[in-house]
């Protein structure tokens, strides 16, 4: 009997390991994805401010 039960305590916290992790890698998961999102927007912008500054130097050229 106290090999099972050493396998019991062994295989609980096993399963407690893997749910820490489940919810570690959830949170990772949650992080890049609104670190992703942020990149997109800092892309539109950059595209915007690049526009606007190719507009002004054509203005300026002229």
């Amino acid at each position: 009997m106290d090999k099972v039960e050493k396998l019991e305590t062994q295989n609980k916290a096993l399963e407690h390991e893997v749910a820490v992790q489940k919810k570690r890698d959830l949170a990772h998961k949650k992080l890049l994805e609104n670190m992703l999102k942020k990149n997109e927007e800092i892309k539109k912008l950059a595209a915007s401010d690049i526009k606007y500054i190719k507009k002004q130097l054509a203005a300026f050229n002229k």
